[in-house]
């Protein structure tokens, strides 16, 4: 009994550190995603600039 609490111990914490992981990986891409996302709306305001001015 104390072997099967010490694996389910184990593989618990190994799920946690993926679950762990993969949250980190995934607020990284949306961190990414977001400064692309400004750079694109910025762009599209100095192409509505250009094209007013002209």
């Amino acid at each position: 009994m104390i072997r099967l609490e010490n694996k389910i111990d184990e593989n618990h914490k190994a799920l946690y550190d993926g679950y762990k992981q993969s949250i980190e990986g995934l607020d990284e891409i949306n961190k990414r995603l977001n400064k692309l996302s400004d750079k694109v709306e910025n762009q599209k305001i100095k192409l509505q600039v250009l094209k007013s001015s002209k």
